[in-house]
């Protein structure tokens, strides 16, 4: 949590989920570039033409989506309601509200557009706001145990996307990914986290040096001596 801090002060107004999501946001363009051969060759273009490839998947860049598309569950539960009911919406759907009587053909078609949508998302991304406080379970009698980590992994919705959790808990952030095991797309939960943690270490490096430049740029600023005319 230090170094949200950090890149929180270099960047003033940003918030922990900008943070995380960015670092998402890096670590997926990475991986796609992974996925694009340096190179075209003869073979690589046969198994694009081939229907029946079962190979690791070959992504050229002007193939890739220009956007990364995530649903983001939201919690609708008030403090203090412990009814046992599902109560979250998720922030991704985006339905036409004009005014009148909209034909049945539009209407229908707007909102198959907005299932598509969700169907067609890249992944499914949930933040949990953990304990600030180290968590221990168990009895006196029995003994307590202390909780070392605290990660979520929220259900893969539909085939081919990601399930990413991000929690905070006892002065930590964790990171978490959760995808199909594929040919198409080997060790991708493996390869994101890392890109994950590089994305983070690189943007921590970045809100340091620009820390570092203010700091310099103040310190400039109060070393310089004003200049004073004397009058004849």
């Amino acid at each position: 949590m230090e170094d949200i801090k950090t890149i929180r002060a270099a960047y003033p107004g940003v918030t922990l989920n900008d943070v995380m999501v960015a670092c998402l946001e890096r670590a997926h363009s990475a991986y796609l570039d992974s996925l694009a051969p340096e190179e075209i060759s003869e073979e690589d273009l046969a198994n694009l033409a081939d229907p029946d490839y079962e190979g690791p998947a070959i992504i050229l860049p002007e193939q890739r989506d220009s956007k990364l598309s995530l649903i983001i569950p939201k919690a609708q539960r008030y403090p203090g309601d412990t009814r046992f009911e599902n109560l979250l919406t998720v922030e991704f759907l985006m339905l036409d509200n004009k005014s009148g009587e909209q034909s049945t053909e539009k209407s229908m078609a707007a909102v198959h557009k907005s299932m598509m949508r969700v169907k067609q998302s890249h992944g499914i991304l949930t933040n949990v706001p953990g304990p600030t406080e180290t968590l221990y379970f168990g009895s006196k009698s029995s003994g307590q145990h202390r909780v070392l980590s605290y990660i979520v992994s929220p259900p893969v919705m539909t085939e081919g996307t990601k399930a990413l959790g991000v929690c905070s808990y006892n002065g930590q952030v964790y990171f978490s990914v959760m995808a199909d095991a594929t040919c198409e797309f080997p060790n991708q939960a493996r390869i994101l986290a890392d890109n994950f943690s590089a994305a983070y270490k690189k943007m921590l490096a970045d809100a340091q040096e620009e820390l570092e430049a203010r700091q310099q740029q103040q310190n400039d600023a109060s070393t310089e001596q004003p200049c004073h005319l004397k009058a004849e």
